[in-house]
């Protein structure tokens, strides 16, 4: 089952949600954008340094968001989906539209998380380029601006997630049926 094999109504049903992740994501990577901008502006007239002005705090927190940003939200993700088949009964049969919906709403949970990991560090990286003019920090902070845009919801990923999910719940709860 790929994206375009989920039922039609499921699809229109998804799509206002898939379209507020979209918005989500988006403006939390222009707030990042913004802040850059306001940063390097207000930055401009002065010497930039390359590694000379470092704070290790501030780098600690921007390149652990990373790994934090990449693997807690995998693992959010995986834990609900976890919790929602144990919810699912192999003999009751749930609409492919709440399956969806709990699934992207997982998904959505997911995202958010991930995106507000790399938003913190980038921040934080970008108050330390303001006060010290150091270009390793404004560089991290772009670097983790390109992690929040990673996480964008791209057309039909978002339903192909959910299609493979839906199997893999129906296929589990399948399992659990046989003796």
């Amino acid at each position: 089952m790929n994206g375009s094999e989920l039922a039609e109504a499921t699809r229109a049903a998804l799509a206002p949600r898939i379209l507020t992740l979209r918005i989500i994501v988006v403006a939390l990577a222009l707030g990042v954008l913004s802040f850059a901008l306001v940063s390097i502006q207000l930055n401009a007239s002065k010497p930039q340094l390359v590694g000379q002005q470092l704070s290790i705090p501030f780098l600690v927190l921007g390149l652990g968001a990373i790994p934090a940003g990449m693997l807690l939200p995998a693992l959010i993700f995986r834990s609900a989906m976890q919790a929602l088949a144990k919810r699912i009964s192999p003999d009751e049969s749930a609409s492919e539209i709440d399956l969806a919906s709990a699934i992207l709403g997982n998904l959505q949970t997911s995202t958010i998380i991930g995106c507000a990991f790399y938003e913190g560090g980038a921040f934080a990286n970008l108050v330390q380029y303001m006060t010290a003019v150091e270009l390793v920090h404004l560089g991290l902070a772009f670097m983790l601006l390109l992690l929040i845009l990673t996480r964008f919801p791209w057309p039909g990923r978002v339903e192909e997630i959910i299609a493979g999910e839906i199997r893999r719940l129906k296929e589990e709860a399948g399992l659990r049926r046989e003796p």
